[in-house]
């Protein structure tokens, strides 16, 4: 039972970290870069586009 538990713990491991090296390997940056800073900044660019907007509105 204690393999099992080791092996599916390993798995899980593997997986996620296969999948985070081959979204940064598709995107065409470092295997250790952050795959999430483009959404990152694509959203920290629509808040700031939404509160210039804003202000327009106001003014």
């Amino acid at each position: 039972m204690k393999f099992i538990k080791t092996l599916l713990l390993g798995m899980v491991i593997g997986i996620a970290f296969g999948m985070w090296w081959g979204v940064n390997i598709g995107k065409g940056q470092p295997f250790y870069a952050n795959p999430f800073k483009t959404v990152q900044d694509h959203a920290k660019e629509k808040a700031n586009e939404i509160i210039d907007n804003t202000k327009n509105i106001f003014k």
